[in-house]
């Protein structure tokens, strides 16, 4: 057993210190095949290792209601038509589409997806390796990760927990710069960004007097080939809660938030609280907190003064929930607010926040169809873990490709206070889904000093839209259609792009463990760089 959570560990570890190997020496070009590349394959599948001889060497049966380690390698293979590999601004007009240059693009994406739920050990993982080659181009063949990783394991039953998050894909560079639909067609503005985070979790009881909590997570973000974007944060927390069977429970909170990007000041939040929480009904709770802060982050001198705020939860029943919060802080208030609910067909989701980005860049702003999904099935499914094998086989069985960009969100490199406004909507029927997104992110600037787009726009508004359908035309086929649409707008006149993308996919299943697919898609951006581009793709998966 202890050898086991050792070598757990140690994968997990190994997944968060990759992300500081630029801050030691990053070059500003890494190449195709340096070991910095394969790393991310290599931590992939210690991950599923270590999670296999978790759930294999105890020799024990899933617990109830979980299931034994699951790995499935698979193989993609997909060709692309594209009548416009030039969408970077390359010999073309700043006003006017200019001249086209037709490619075909080859991508081979080995990679394998695992998950197990039993002795103690929660984990998903999805990766996947795309190399791209092109033909009647004079592109350079390159290679591009994919991975979505969740896992938690409890180390000390009802004591000690960690759950670590690991993530890697593409992403929009520069708000500003030209958008693209497809990460294998334009490279220009696009970099590769990991994310990861672990959180060590200790649960304990003063006696009958108190509950004791205490957290600290670690995040880290790198960017392949730049430093721009790379970044770490720290959270810690200390909390107690009385205990009693009262409708009033009081509770006391200490927390340290430190962050950094790479080339700015540290930024540095610490705060002591105490609250109140009531719950008058068993639907409702209520709390009311209130204490001192110190922070440097607006300027470089740390400041101290007071803190307080106010939140609500309101749960009638599985189906629906309701939370708001608001924090008053120096440095700029923060608040959630969101509703989900879910009927027999239709389920809806709002949620309008605004926090602190201290030097975890996250997503940025990116977000894919299985993030967009993930969040729109977040009442149909509450467990993480489980929601992100559903939203792969949902989109699997609907033909719609997993990494398929909807926002292209852009990389951050100074603290930053984002705020993120979204409504999303999905119609599941017996053989047809019709899926809702409308989303809103403003990233604004925090203390005198900023780089990248923050620097050139003190406040960068980012607008998302997409609609989705998808009918099962017989138990073994697909047809799906798709239209998105993004824009960016900072302060400055010319500061603006877009990028509308309408998508037609055609997907049947071969057999147990292969499927096949085939789409068209028309992308329009406007911009600096105007561009107009069609294509047509067909792949092929097969699993083993």
């Amino acid at each position: 057993m202890r050898w086991v959570v050792m070598a757990t560990g140690t994968a997990m570890v190994t997944a968060m210190d990759m992300a500081t190997v630029t801050n030691r020496a990053k070059p500003r070009a890494v190449p195709l095949f340096h070991p910095l590349h394969m790393r991310l394959p290599l931590v992939a599948a210690m991950l599923a290792c270590a999670s296999a001889a978790q759930g294999q060497s105890l020799g024990e049966a899933p617990a109830s209601g979980g299931s034994g380690p699951r790995f499935r390698p698979q193989l993609t293979v997909s060709q692309v038509w594209t009548d416009n590999l030039r969408t970077d601004g390359s010999a073309q007009a700043s006003v006017s589409y200019g001249p086209k240059d037709a490619a075909l693009v080859t991508t081979v994406s080995p990679g394998f997806s695992y998950s197990t739920n039993a002795s103690g050990l929660r984990t998903s993982i999805d990766y996947s390796l795309s190399a791209i080659g092109y033909v009647k181009a004079n592109a350079p063949s390159r290679l591009q990760n994919s991975l979505s990783a969740r896992g938690s394991i409890e180390l000390i039953q009802q004591f000690l927990t960690v759950d670590a998050t690991a993530s890697a894909g593409q992403q929009a560079a520069s708000a500003f710069g030209t958008q693209s639909a497809d990460a294998g067609i334009s490279a220009a503005n696009r970099r590769e960004v990991l994310n990861a985070s672990i959180s060590p979790t200790l649960r304990s009881h003063l006696g009958d007097f108190a509950d004791l909590l205490m957290r600290v997570e670690e995040q880290r973000t790198e960017v392949r080939g730049t430093g721009q974007g790379d970044g770490r944060g720290r959270t810690s927390m200390l909390r107690l809660d009385s205990r009693g069977s009262g409708a009033m429970r009081v509770f006391a909170l200490i927390s340290q938030r430190r962050g950094q990007f790479q080339g700015a000041l540290n930024s540095n939040v610490d705060s002591q609280t105490v609250g109140l929480n009531y719950r008058p009904d068993v639907d409702w709770t209520l709390s009311l907190n209130g204490g001192r802060e110190r922070s440097d982050v607006v300027t470089a001198t740390a400041g101290t003064g007071s803190t307080w705020g106010t939140s609500a939860n309101w749960a009638p029943d599985a189906r629906t929930q309701l939370n708001a919060d608001w924090q008053k802080h120096a440095y700029g208030n923060t608040h959630t607010l969101s509703f989900e609910h879910r009927m027999r067909l239709v389920s809806f989701r709002f949620i309008d926040s605004a926090g602190l980005n201290q030097g975890y860049s996250g997503s940025g702003g990116r977000q894919t169809n299985f993030d967009l999904y993930y969040q729109l099935f977040a009442s149909r499914e509450p467990d993480p873990l489980k929601r992100a094998d559903y939203v792969r086989n949902y989109l699997q069985s609907m033909g719609l490709s997993a990494d398929g960009v909807v926002g292209g969100g852009l990389l951050t490199t100074s603290p930053n206070r984002q705020r993120q406004q979204q409504f999303g909507m999905t119609l599941l029927g017996v053989r047809s889904t019709l899926s809702l997104m409308v989303g809103r992110t403003q990233t604004q600037r925090v203390g005198p000093v900023a780089t990248g787009d923050l620097a050139l726009s003190p406040d960068i508004a980012q607008r998302t839209y997409s609609i989705s359908a998808a009918h099962k035309l017989t138990p073994t086929s697909s047809l799906s259609l798709t239209a998105n649409r993004s824009s960016n707008q900072g302060q400055g006149v010319s500061q603006f792009t877009s990028l509308d993308s309408y998508m037609a996919g055609w997907s049947i299943q071969l057999g147990a463990r292969a499927n096949a697919q085939l789409g068209l898609r028309h992308s329009r951006s406007q911009g600096v760089f105007a561009y107009s581009e069609n294509s047509v793709t067909a792949s092929m998966t097969q699993q083993f």
